[in-house]
């Protein structure tokens, strides 16, 4: 056990460890713990604040941080030590703009799409990660947003559907998603799926948009520039090919309209 040297006051103590009983943690003292930096002195050595406490080897850290700038949407990457798999309520900030992570959480590496927000341009700014204990780990480097580079459409599909039909354009720059991003078929709002700097997937929503008519689709990216995607036509639900056949029946022939049924059998097939 710890030997007890000197009491100065409320949060300030100077004790003693023996060298066999040296472990990370917390000092307990009388059924309570007094915290110092995360680490328990050296055996053998008095320390009377937690400044004077040498930092503990499994303390997490980021020892780089890359790329140093981008413009919205850009994969960031925080290469550090003891950064802990398991930190599942781990949070990301550059500036004050918590970021959202779209890689794995590793011991090792963090992967995160960078999220302007509120940030201004062109203005560097630091960048953190808090860890789910409350520890704030720094990075060595900041950050800058620049302005967002011109969109390019790769491929815009399918060009027709019904009302709610799942449409994905891929390219880049289209940044990350915001509170003002979103995505309009013709004047109407569709649901966005998912959107990240090199997709948007969503669902059209017909709204009052006629039928068989080209209905211009628009993204609106974080910074408020608008980017056509490509143009998709409404048609009605379950429109298909109708082949009329007549069916000899007991009753006589009735005329029926089949759409897309297997050929009936003839007896005897």
């Amino acid at each position: 056990m710890a030997v007890r040297t000197e009491w100065r006051d409320p949060t300030e103590i100077s004790v003693q460890i023996p060298e066999s009983e040296v472990v990370a943690g917390n000092v307990l003292l009388h059924n309570s713990y007094l915290w110092w930096g995360g680490a328990i002195t050296p055996a053998g050595q008095t320390y009377l604040d937690e400044n004077q406490v040498p930092p503990p080897s499994n303390l997490p850290t980021i020892t780089a941080n890359y790329p140093a700038s981008g413009q919205d949407g850009t994969n960031v990457t925080l290469v550090g030590t003891n950064l802990r798999a398991d930190a599942a309520v781990g949070k990301i900030f550059i500036g004050e703009v918590e970021q959202v992570r779209w890689g794995m959480w590793l011991p090792t590496d963090i992967s995160f799409a960078s999220q302007v927000g509120t940030s201004p341009l062109d203005t560097p700014l630091p960048v953190r990660v808090e860890m789910p204990d409350g520890t704030v780990v720094p990075a060595p480097d900041p950050y800058t947003f620049t302005a967002m580079l011109p969109a390019t459409i790769n491929s815009f599909s399918p060009v027709s559907g019904v009302n709610g039909t799942q449409v994905i354009c891929f390219g880049a720059n289209f940044g990350s998603p915001s509170d003002t991003t979103k995505v309009l078929v013709g004047t109407e709002e569709a649901t966005i799926v998912t959107w990240a700097a090199t997709n948007i997937n969503i669902n059209a929503v017909q709204g009052a948009a006629p039928l068989d008519v080209a209905q211009v689709v628009t993204a609106f990216r974080s910074d408020g520039s608008e980017v056509v995607l490509g143009n998709f036509t409404f048609t009605a639900v379950g429109i298909m090919a109708a082949t009329k056949k007549k069916v000899q029946g007991i009753q006589g022939e009735l005329d029926f309209n089949i759409d897309d049924l297997p050929p009936v059998r003839k007896k005897g097939k």
